[in-house]
């Protein structure tokens, strides 16, 4: 199918525009896709072209005071003309097709011009044996009306137009079918306003008049209709004047496809589609559904119940609509069954003490989950908790288990309040016998309340219900599933007192273990000592190693000769941890000395700075890695980080540390530098920075306070530079 063209969208503009000087340039006004209008001055000029193809029509209406207009086919001119003029022809042969307008005088000229693809037809086809056009339907991906769900886009998409000229006598036909079943978009692009559309169904040897409901706005019309299989549309402009004009756009999309699901600024959702589209929902616990409509807009509801779809329900939501999911329904099927959808989803919640599960009507209370104390959703000792009696659910019962872990005989008092401002309820205390589960009849306690009321009654250790119903229940339960009826919503209060704390239980150990108790106390005392003998070695090593650093110099010198000489570079790096760990039990000068004559170094009254760039060959990524050392001789610093800053500009982005402290971008976190402490890390960054410089900060004494190094550190310099 040959795609219609619209003349002057901006894809066109750029390529076909005359030369012309940047003062007196024409202005384009574009509305969805089509030129409305050209503000030129006088002298000005402004063309635009595009390829033809024989049998094509073309459209032209320019209204203007002094504009020339002139239409030309590969240089033959067509027409010309001054001021308001309107051109509809023919095109008998193919090629490029330009058109120019002139401006006499400073004005804005309103412009249509536009080309067909289907030939209009002034004889009425019959419903058998007539010639119709058959229109593909658009594939995936490919929606004209966009996000607009009331109006078509400018995008064309697989459009193909058509060209009426009906007169007072004459009429213009054309009949179209889908290659398959799905929706037909109608859009009269441009004309006079004399022409006048009917719209008609041809299926077999029968004719039906359709009652088309046409929207209008921005100097269009458009509407949206559905045609199913072995259907024709026929479309009949007339006129009671001499001549009219009139283009229409013809679209055809699938009857089904996938209506989209956005999420909501407010915690909610968006459904946008159109007709024949389909989504699907999760349903997680209690959940129900409000839609509320942005347009007019008809939904068919599905529930998903043990892998089949049930209730083929269809609400046309002109206003909020509550969508109740079925018992057991794991997900929500929403289908578009209006020309367009669009409506806005809320979920909520209606779970019943903050277990997001409805409560259950009846229970076994000789059920093992009762008596170990395991159900969900139990009520807080001394607490209070909000519950839900849906009726439109069916929900007229929630029993909540109480639960009391408490010593044998023990006596407790409960005292249950109940506020339901929304109507009657039933409260039934049912105390339990923690050791048979069976109900204490003469402990049960029953009140039928209106407002709110309490009920109180002694009990033992374990679990006990209180069972919360509606009086009703047979009504409710006799209306259809959904009924919009009043949802009771209760909270309910909990005041828990022991009366006797019972006897706490307890069992003489045998002899046996009484003997393995002391053999292990002396195993896991002697297990307790393992601990500290190592870590007693570990700080003879660290002390045996710091003095030989102090006796050293140019450290790092020596590193560098060792790598030269082939040792591996990752048994220079786990000697280099082992040093940098050691290092920090000396004077900072001495551990300076012992490091070599260093590349930054910065001295306060307080923090000692230094800084030194490490062989490249000891990086693990590829980058420059720094040794840096920190000397506080004054207040302990708290909230402690040290930064690393590029002073031309560039981004500096740590990618290691050791010892490993927290790093983000051009940040190392230390949390606390100690009075009389000494510090030292290595830090590799990324390639890129030429300078960096270091600096300090962190509160001392509850005051903000930092330090930074007057030079800045050099990157990217080899050894022999």
């Amino acid at each position: 199918m040959r795609r219609a063209v619209v003349l002057l969208s901006l894809v066109l503009l750029a390529p076909g525009l005359a030369a012309v000087s940047a003062s007196n340039a024409p202005v384009v006004f574009l509305r969805d896709g089509l030129v409305v209008g050209v503000s030129g001055s006088a002298e000005a000029t402004w063309t635009t072209s595009t390829i033809v193809q024989a049998g094509d029509t073309a459209f032209l209406s320019v209204a203007c005071e002094a504009c020339t207009t002139v239409l030309s086919l590969d240089g033959t001119e067509l027409f010309a003309g001054t001021g308001s003029v309107t051109d509809v022809r023919p095109l008998e042969v193919a090629g490029s097709l330009n058109f120019e307008l002139q401006f006499g005088t400073s004005e804005t000229a309103e412009v249509s011009f536009l080309t067909s693809t289907l030939a209009a037809s002034t004889q009425r086809p019959q419903p058998t044996d007539a010639p119709f056009t058959t229109l593909d339907v658009t594939g995936p991906g490919i929606d004209w009306w966009g996000g607009q769900l009331d109006r078509p886009r400018g995008d064309l998409g697989t459009a193909q137009r058509v060209i009426f000229q009906p007169s007072h006598d004459t009429d213009g036909y054309v009949l179209v079918n889908l290659s398959e079943p799905g929706w037909l978009d109608l859009v009269e692009r441009a004309g006079d306003g004399r022409t006048v559309l009917d719209v008609r169904l041809h299926e077999g040897s029968s004719e039906v008049n359709l009652d088309v409901q046409w929207s209008e706005g921005d100097g269009m019309r458009w509407a949206r209709l559905a045609v199913g299989l072995g259907q024709r549309v026929l479309v009949q402009a007339s006129t009671a004047y001499p001549t009219a004009t009139s283009a229409v756009d013809l679209v055809a999309h699938p009857a089904q496809g996938e209506l989209r699901l956005l999420e909501d600024s407010n915690e909610g959702f968006l459904l946008v589609g159109h007709g024949g589209d389909r989504t699907v929902v999760d349903v997680r616990g209690s959940e129900v559904f409000t839609l509320t409509p942005i347009t007019p807009t008809t939904l068919r509801v599905e529930h998903l119940v043990d892998g089949a779809w049930l209730q083929n329900a269809v609400f046309e939501i002109s206003n909020s609509t509550t969508v109740w999911p079925l018992p057991n329904a794991v997900a929500l099927r929403f289908t578009c069954g209006s020309p367009s959808c669009g409506a806005v989803g809320q979920v909520r919640d209606y779970g019943d003490v903050g277990s997001g599960h409805d409560a259950p009507n009846a229970l076994d209370v000789t059920s093992n989950l009762v008596l170990n104390g395991t159900l969900v959703g139990f009520l807080p000792l001394n607490g209070s908790a909000e519950g839900h009696l849906v009726r439109a659910v069916h929900d007229v019962a929630d029993v909540l288990p109480i639960h009391i872990d408490a010593w044998e005989d023990s006596v407790h008092l409960l005292s249950v309040t109940v506020h339901a401002p929304g109507g009657a309820v039933v409260v039934d205390l049912v105390p339990l016998d923690p050791t048979t589960g069976l109900i204490d009849e003469e402990a049960r306690r029953t009140i039928t309340m209106n407002e709110e009321d309490s009920i109180s009654t002694q009990v033992g250790r374990g679990t006990h219900l209180l069972r919360l119903s509606v009086p009703d229940s047979n009504t409710t339960l006799a209306e259809p599933w959904g009924n919009a009826l009043a949802t009771l919503n209760y909270s309910v209060t909990i005041t828990h007192v022991v009366i006797d704390e019972g006897e706490q239980p307890w069992f003489p150990p045998n002899e046996t273990a009484q003997v393995w108790g002391e053999r292990v106390r002396w195993i896991l005392g002697f297990s307790l000592l393992i601990p500290a003998f190592g870590f007693a070695l570990m700080q003879r090593k660290r002390v045996r190693l710091s003095k030989t650093i102090a006796m050293q110099r140019a450290l790092l010198s020596r590193i560098s000769s060792r790598l030269d000489a082939g040792r591996e570079p990752k048994l220079e790096r786990r000697d280099l941890r082992r040093a940098l760990d050691a290092v920090a039990m000396l004077d900072f000068d001495e551990a300076c000395s012992g490091w070599g004559t260093p590349e930054v170094s910065y001295r306060t009254s307080g923090i000692a700075l230094a800084c030194w760039r490490l062989d490249p060959r000891l990086a693990e990524h590829d980058g420059e890695r720094l040794l840096i050392g920190l000397s506080n001789n004054g207040a302990s610093w708290e909230v402690v980080a040290l930064r690393l800053d590029a002073p031309l500009g560039e981004a500096v982005n740590i990618v290691s540390v050791e010892p490993r402290f927290h790093h983000r971008g051009e940040e190392v976190f230390l949390d606390t530098l100690g009075a009389n402490s000494v510090t030292f890390l290595t830090v590799e960054l990324e390639r890129g920075p030429t300078y960096v410089d270091v600096e300090i900060n962190g509160l001392v004494e509850g005051r903000p306070q930092a330090s930074r190094a007057t030079e800045s550190l050099v990157l990217g310099v080899q050894e022999d530079e």
